[in-house]
């Protein structure tokens, strides 16, 4: 299996803010954004399955989330918006690679509070120091912008459409709550709700931030009670809190 060249070194923690570099955080990360645009590219055979703008389970949580931006938000509402990055030779991907990744093809990176995200669907899975991760749905890599989806994985999730496709926006809701700095990742808890044995993970099993949502064992379970329920918000209060606390509304 041949390997990408690092253009970036960096270690992640399944979602936890931590570059690798000892500095810590940009000072813009925790800035309140007047602007959000989230960049979203797809190996050839990964396409999402749908739009993540405003109307979509991931915009309707960006929405609860920064309600001052309104069409300050901008994603992708079609595939046709997002860009085919073509084939990527491996199968499995460190988070080393994933940044190699989004060196090559990512088109732009927050500059004070014009905040940018990068997601790229790929067409394998993770690989952490324990080898190739079968259950791992969406990984982001801490203070660089960058979020992972595993379309292989979250394809195994259900037989049903509907199913993988709110699957996919839970995950990337998640991947972007730890980009944002919750739980206990850069942004101050207004209560004590962190999940201490799964770092940077709310204990409430109904939140979003619940540790167990990034893995397809236990991502159904989560979304079973949410479809049809008339709201899309994922994030429990106490994450809504501390959001708030934070940038205001």
């Amino acid at each position: 299996m041949r390997r990408l060249t690092l253009l970036l070194l960096a270690s992640s923690l399944l979602g936890s803010c931590d570059d690798g570099s000892g500095n810590g955080p940009s000072a813009d990360l925790f800035v309140r954004p007047t602007s959000l645009t989230v960049e979203i590219d797809y190996e050839s055979t990964a396409a999402p399955y749908g739009g993540f703008g405003l109307g979509s389970v991931f915009g309707d949580n960006v929405d609860a989330i920064f309600p001052f931006l309104g069409t300050s938000f901008t994603a992708p509402t079609s595939v046709g918006q997002m860009q085919d990055v073509g084939a990527i030779a491996d199968d499995s991907l460190t988070s080393q690679e994933i940044l190699a990744l989004a060196e090559l093809h990512r088109d732009g990176a927050t500059v004070g509070s014009a905040r940018h995200q990068y997601v790229i669907f790929v067409d394998g899975k993770f690989e952490d120091d324990t080898g190739t991760r079968d259950d791992i749905l969406g990984v982001s890599i801490g203070y660089t912008g960058v979020i992972a989806m595993f379309k292989p994985v979250i394809a195994s999730t259900s037989f049903v459409p509907s199913v993988r496709s709110f699957a996919e926006q839970t995950v990337l809701v998640h991947e972007f709550g730890h980009e944002i700095g919750l739980v206990d990742n850069g942004l101050a808890m207004q209560s004590e709700h962190l999940d201490e044995a799964h770092g940077a993970h709310c204990s409430n099993t109904d939140c979003v931030m619940y540790w167990a949502i990034q893995t397809k064992q236990d991502i159904l379970g989560f979304i079973t009670g949410r479809m049809g329920s008339g709201s899309n918000v994922l994030f429990a209060a106490d994450c809504l809190a501390d959001v708030r606390a934070n940038y205001g509304e």
